[in-house]
């Protein structure tokens, strides 16, 4: 499995002048399971494992440029969102998760849930309190079933130890399945690592708690926003390929 590097505010390892070389994954009715530490990315900066759908020697593209993308993960020690993205007129996408605007705004069926049954709401988060508890790596793992080429539905599931949280999308309106099956059905999609920091509003609303929020912090207080260096680690893997990646900092 090949995995392109993208880290804002640093070196963009996957842009080229002319045509790119993509490496390209089919991603209908496959799993992408991958493991995350996240315990040293604090509020205000994403760590990001996503797919895009970038045209044969086209140069890098997302949803904010009109092409297909999914987020399997946007995260850091306080919240998590998977979010699909259509390829026109969808930068906001359809998020599932914790914290941030699926929060803010309450939709049901957005937020992740005890798979084990329990009614918390304290699912994912820095500390023992949490289900997932990000001082600690966990399991991730996106499964979209598609078995005649049409979706018919989309898990995320995080694990760590015998406690497992998540959420199945439910479709927004009739036919976004069918949408989202035809542009994933080109077969062009590339696996992207990005690590950046900017207006995070919308993954860290409403405000972490402060003393959470101070204990991640205090290892990054004489580092300014564009140099994050914090250790963080994703590892994936496909179920076409059964091949393995890593992805440090």
């Amino acid at each position: 499995m090949f995995l392109n590097l993208h880290c804002r505010m640093h070196t963009v390892l996957n842009s080229c002048k002319d045509a790119c070389q993509w490496k390209y994954y089919d991603l209908l009715h496959k799993k992408v399971s991958f493991t995350v530490f996240a315990g040293s990315v604090p509020c205000g900066y994403n760590l990001a494992f996503y797919t895009s759908a970038i045209p044969s020697g086209a140069q890098y593209c997302d949803a904010q440029d009109g092409c297909t993308e999914i987020d399997f993960m946007e995260c850091n020690a306080f919240s998590w969102h998977t979010t699909l993205h259509l390829s026109q007129n969808d930068k906001g996408g359809l998020p599932i998760g914790v914290s941030g605007t699926i929060d803010k705004f309450q939709q049901t069926g957005q937020r992740f849930i005890d798979l084990n049954g329990s009614s918390t709401e304290d699912v994912y988060g820095y500390g023992d309190a949490f289900l997932i508890n990000t001082q600690h790596e966990f399991k991730a793992t996106f499964l979209m079933e598609a078995p005649s080429g049409l979706i018919t539905s989309v898990q995320v599931v995080l694990e760590q130890g015998s406690n497992r949280v998540g959420q199945t999308y439910t479709e927004p309106h009739v036919g976004y399945y069918k949408l989202l099956s035809d542009q994933l059905a080109s077969k062009t999609n590339v696996l992207i690592a990005s690590a950046w920091t900017g207006d995070m509003s919308w993954m860290d609303t409403p405000p972490i708690r402060a003393t959470d929020r101070s204990r991640v912090h205090q290892r990054h207080r004489n580092q300014q926003p564009d140099h994050f260096v914090a250790p963080f680690s994703v590892s994936a893997s496909h179920s076409e390929t059964g091949m393995g990646v890593g992805f440090q900092r």
